[in-house]
C-alpha cells in the first residue's frame, strides 16, 4: 500500500467524506485489518521525493546550504497525515505533534530546522500561510533510534487557504526534507485534531510502559451541523505491543471538547524499534472520517 499518492486525499480523515470512500472507492483514508500497523506507519513517515515546487535558491543562508549535501535518509519525520490545520473560532487548538526519528547506526546532529519556503497549491485563494515547529533550540542530538516530539502550527488570516511548506533538517552531513500541509479550514464542517505521532518510550523486553494519553480535539467551524457526530478510538496495531488501556467509546462530542484514550506499550522480548497505531473513526449520517496516530517505541537490551 502506498499513502503517497493520496496525501491530499488525507485531508479528508480530519474533516468529512462520503462514507464509500472510506472503503477504498475514493482516497485511502486509513489503513484495514489486512494492511494496517507498521507498513502504514512506514510507508506514511517516508522522507519526500525531491519537489520541483521547492526552490533552494529562494532560501535563507542556513538553509540554502542543502543545495550542496546529499539527503540524509536516516531523518525520518512520522506523521499520518502530515496536515496541520488553522481553525478560527473559540476553541483552543492544540499543535500538531509529530515526531523527528533518527533510523541511522550513528548518532546525528540537527544544526537547523525549519520551514524556509511555502507554496500554495493550484486550488487555493491567494494569500499568505506560515507553517512553524517548536523545537528551535538547536543543536539536537539523535542517537541511533532516537526519536524527538515535533510541535507543528499554522498561521493564516484568508479563509480556505491551503499549501505545503518545506520542512527541512540541516546536518553537516546532509539534509532532509519533509513536505507538511497547511489547511485554513473554512466553511461549515468540525475538525477533529489529534497527535500526529507519539513517542511511547523505551523499555527493556518484558517491561510495561506508562500509559500515555492521546487527546482528540472537536472543533466546529461555522454553522451546527443538523446530523450528531459518532465518535470512537481505541484499536492498535500490534495489538501485543500496544495495550488500549481506556479506549473511546462510540459518543457525541460537543465543541471545543477534547477525549482522551489511554494506551500503553508492551515491550516484545527482542530489542529494536516497534511502529505501529491507533485507530479511531467518525461519522454522521452518510460521511464518515478514519485515520490513525502513529505509535513508536524502542526496547533496548537489559
Amino acid at each position: 500500500m502506498t499513502r503517497r499518492a493520496n496525501q491530499v486525499n488525507l485531508w479528508l480523515a480530519c474533516v468529512w467524506v462520503p462514507l464509500a470512500a472510506c472503503s477504498g472507492g475514493g482516497g485511502d483514508l486509513g489503513p484495514g485489518p489486512d494492511d494496517a500497523g507498521s507498513d502504514a506507519a512506514a510507508d506514511a513517515a517516508e522522507p519526500d521525493e525531491p519537489d520541483a515546487s521547492f526552490d533552494t535558491s529562494k532560501w535563507p543562508p542556513e538553509f540554502a546550504v542543502c543545495a550542496d549535501r546529499p539527503a540524509l535518509t536516516s531523518l525520518r519525520v512520522l506523521s499520518d497525515p502530515p496536515v496541520v490545520f488553522r481553525v478560527a473560532g473559540p476553541c483552543e487548538q492544540p499543535p500538531a505533534r509529530a515526531l523527528l526519528v533518527n533510523d541511522g547506526q550513528d548518532t546525528v546532529r540537527v544544526d537547523k530546522l525549519g520551514f524556509p519556503q511555502f507554496v500554495l497549491e493550484p486550488d487555493s485563494p491567494a494569500g499568505l500561510g506560515v507553517l512553524s515547529v517548536s523545537e528551535t533550540d538547536v543543536p539536537i542530538d539523535l542517537g541511533p533510534g532516537e526519536s524527538r516530539t515535533l510541535e507543528l502550527t499554522f498561521a493564516s488570516d484568508v479563509e480556505g487557504l491551503n499549501g505545503h511548506g518545506a520542512l527541512v533538517a540541516v546536518t553537516s552531513r546532509g539534509c532532509q526534507t519533509f513536505r507538511v500541509f497547511g489547511l485554513n479550514v473554512a466553511g461549515d464542517t468540525e475538525v477533529i485534531l489529534n497527535p500526529l505521532a507519539v513517542d511511547m518510550g523505551v523499555l527493556r523486553p518484558g517491561e510495561v510502559g506508562e500509559p500515555v494519553d492521546i487527546e482528540f480535539t472537536f472543533i466546529r467551524v461555522g454553522e451546527a451541523l443538523p446530523e450528531p457526530l459518532s465518535f470512537q478510538a481505541g484499536g492498535t496495531f500490534p495489538a501485543e505491543a500496544f495495550e488500549v488501556l481506556d479506549p473511546i467509546e462510540s459518543t457525541t462530542p460537543n465543541d471545543c471538547e477534547s477525549l482522551a484514550a489511554r494506551v500503553r506499550m508492551v515491550a516484545p522480548a527482542s530489542p529494536g524499534v516497534v511502529e505501529g497505531a491507533m485507530f479511531w473513526e467518525s461519522v454522521r449520517g452518510g460521511f464518515a472520517g478514519v485515520g490513525q496516530v502513529i505509535l513508536r517505541g524502542r526496547v533496548v537490551e537489559p
